[in-house]
């Protein structure tokens, strides 16, 4: 979904105190250039560092990323107390199984001003159903046709809850602007972007409480050390996420709040089901047997164990129970032909055991996963390398790995069936790994035709089982992260783990 710099390889303690010492002494100075002294204003300026920040502000490669920074809005948003909400639509009608009515809502604008009519919706989601292969994970690709006041959005498969598709993070609302860029409709607007590195965000003039907002910076920072120290000098008013260490260094600091949320985002790794050992189920399997998630849980100081692919408090939350079973793991391995070598490795046809694991720096939590994990293989006689990747599904087209780590938020909007689909149909964009079943696919169609309730919950947990029975992504931790902020932003609070990290409440409390 992102395309993320590897963090740097530290250059010794000197050379890293100093560029963070230079870092945070920018930071320092621009916010003093920028904002009042120990101002209480509701418009006063904020600054918060990430892990990443938009390279781009193109709908079709940046959606989810310009709405977390509160650039852009999907046509039906999702609300901290998780609930949807619309500000273009008033009702949508399902008329038959591939057909639906939207009724526009009048009032809403770009931030030029110009009406958000059913016309511009229209255009804006034909260019995204056409130009992200993202976009038609649930129900294949919709159509999008307007008539006055009205839309009618036609599927390619069925679905019963074609709001939620319209909560996806590919789906946007923008139009052109006539000069090569784009207008969109949230409550900031771009002022600069220094693509990957910061952006700078001006309150929408056309948005609603838009007097009360002050400008927004959103800072990229690869290295947690460098985002402790400008959050503790003042140069930052939040710092979005930080490791459980650094956490525990900010606690109890003056004027810094630490707090601990739930992700919402699951940790999961996928393996190389087209090359590889892992190709194999029966190694999967002795992989699944063989990891210890416990340990992962004690390392991040936070979390739990995962039983699924969605987070525990979801009504369609999975039920898997994964129990570590060494012994297991290891029989396992000796029926596969990998039976250890002289040197404790394993060996079949005179070639060692050895996995490739890749991740990426924008998490570092699976970072600390994965060196755990390393231990734990070796434990099984599986030999490790491990590697930073710049952009993890570049790095997973590509094929050279065996476990990829991976964090997603699986339910965004509330619902299952948009990652599900994404991640595990035959084809599915989002397919990296190459997992092909005639039972999933058929599940997910089944899932497809069902209205929200008990019955559909207990139709995504069955895909979970099935998922897992196939070991297409092997479960590892339901995390929680941990944030710092001012006392600013005391009250302020982003959720939906990263989707709405400057959301509409940011200067209003």
């Amino acid at each position: 979904m992102r395309s993320h710099r590897p963090q740097a390889p530290r250059a010794g303690r000197r050379a890293l105190t100093w560029r963070t010492a230079l870092l945070v002494a920018g930071l320092a100075l621009t916010g003093c250039a920028a904002s009042p002294q120990a101002s209480s204003s509701a418009a006063a300026p904020t600054t918060i560092g990430q892990t990443s920040v938009p390279k781009t502000q193109d709908p079709l490669k940046a959606s989810w990323i310009l709405t977390a920074v509160g650039v852009a809005e999907y046509p039906y948003m999702l609300n901290a107390d998780g609930t949807q909400s619309s500000r273009f639509f008033t009702s949508a009608t399902q008329d038959d199984d591939l057909n639906w009515t939207l009724q526009v809502k009048t009032g809403a604008t770009f931030s030029d001003g110009s009406p958000v009519d059913a016309q511009a919706i229209a255009d804006s989601l034909n260019a995204i159903q056409q130009g992200n292969p993202q976009s038609n994970a649930s129900a294949g690709v919709i159509t999008f046709a307007s008539k006055g006041d009205t839309i009618t959005a036609t599927t390619q498969r069925k679905t019963r809850v074609l709001p939620s598709i319209l909560a996806e993070f590919s789906n946007v609302i923008f139009k052109a602007d006539g000069k090569g860029g784009y207008l969109y409709t949230g409550p900031y607007q771009v002022t600069g972007l220094d693509a990957g590195n910061s952006i700078d965000l001006a309150p929408n003039p056309s948005y609603p409480d838009a007097s009360k907002r002050g400008h927004v910076t959103v800072k990229a920072f690869a290295d947690a050390d460098a985002m402790k120290l400008a959050i503790q000098s003042g140069a930052l008013d939040m710092a979005f996420t930080l490791p459980p260490t650094v956490a525990e260094q900010l606690s109890g600091v003056d004027g810094l709040s630490v707090k601990t949320i739930d992700a919402g985002y699951q940790y999961f790794v996928r393996p190389n089901l087209q090359r590889g050992p892992l190709a194999d189920a029966t190694v999967r399997k002795a992989l699944d047997l063989g990891l210890d998630r416990t340990a992962f849980v004690q390392a991040l100081k936070g979390g739990s164990v995962a039983n699924g692919l969605f987070a525990h408090y979801y009504s369609f939350a999975g039920q898997e129970k994964v129990v570590t079973d060494t012994a297991a793991a290891k029989a396992l391995l000796d029926e596969a032909g990998w039976l250890a070598g002289p040197d404790g490795v394993r060996v079949k046809d005179g070639q060692k055991l050895s996995l490739s694991l890749i991740t990426y720096a924008s998490r570092p939590d699976l970072g600390i996963i994965m060196h755990i994990m390393v231990s734990q293989l070796g434990e099984l006689g599986i030999a490790a390398t491990t590697s930073v990747a710049d952009d993890i599904r570049t790095a997973m087209t590509g094929g050279a790995y065996d476990l990829a780590m991976y964090a997603q938020h699986t339910a965004p909007t509330g619902e299952p069936s948009f990652f599900q689909n994404q991640f595990f149909r035959t084809g599915g964009a989002n397919n990296l790994n190459g997992y092909s079943s005639a039972t999933t696919d058929g599940l997910l169609d089944e899932l497809g035709d069902l209205a929200p309730g008990a019955q559909r919950d207990a139709k995504a947990i069955e895909i979970q089982q099935q998922i897992h029975r196939d070991n297409a992504a092997l479960l590892l931790v339901d995390p929680q992260w941990h944030i710092a902020v001012s006392k600013r932003l005391a009250d302020y609070q982003p959720y939906c783990g990263d989707y709405y990290v400057v959301n509409p409440q940011l200067g209003l409390s």
